[in-house]
Formats: C-alpha cells, sequence, structure tokens
C-alpha cells in the first residue's frame, strides 16, 4: 500500500494521502507519526476520551510531525439498556452511561 500510495503522488494521481480508524487511534496515531509518510488522519475523537494521556500523547505527537487530523464521531449520546426480565429500557447514571453517536 505505501508503495502505491508513494507511486500516485509522484504521478500527481493523489496529493495527500492518508487513514481512517474508530479504534486503536493511539497506536495508530503514533506508528503513523513514526513513519512520517501519511498527511491526514480521520480518528474518532470525543469528549468521553477526555484524560486519555496515551491517545492526548499520540495526537500532540502526529500533529508535531505534520499530519493533519480530522476528528469524527465528535459528539456521544447516552448509552441505553434493556432490563430483559421487565422489557423496560434505561440509562446509566455517570460517564460509563456515554457512547459514540
Amino acid at each position: 500500500m505505501i508503495e502505491a500510495f508513494t507511486r500516485f503522488k509522484k504521478e500527481g494521481k493523489a496529493r495527500f494521502v492518508g487513514f481512517s480508524t474508530h479504534s486503536n487511534q493511539a497506536a495508530l496515531l503514533t506508528e503513523a507519526a513514526n513513519m512520517q509518510f501519511f498527511d491526514v488522519v480521520l480518528t474518532s475523537y470525543n469528549f468521553t476520551m477526555a484524560g486519555d494521556k496515551a491517545l492526548e500523547d499520540a495526537i500532540a505527537l502526529a500533529a508535531s510531525k505534520g499530519i493533519g487530523l480530522i476528528a469524527m464521531k465528535t459528539q456521544a449520546r447516552p448509552r441505553r439498556r434493556r432490563d430483559s426480565a421487565t422489557g423496560v429500557e434505561e440509562a446509566p447514571q455517570g460517564p460509563e452511561r456515554q457512547t459514540a453517536a
């Protein structure tokens, strides 16, 4: 894939190359920063991820290497569950009740 993207850039078929991710964001952003190949990353990110030091460090590293970052799934909604015995749907309380929209 890297070889193909490199050829596309040389041939003028691609100006920027990147990837998207819904999971393992910290590891993938760190690897992308270390590779110094990708121009942009589309990654899921929202307030439920606040305080994730590994992810925050990976975002800072990627940005410092000139990688453009685009956030997706920026809104979160309450996670709901249905009680199997009663069939009643309820929303748990606290931060664990949030899920990406």
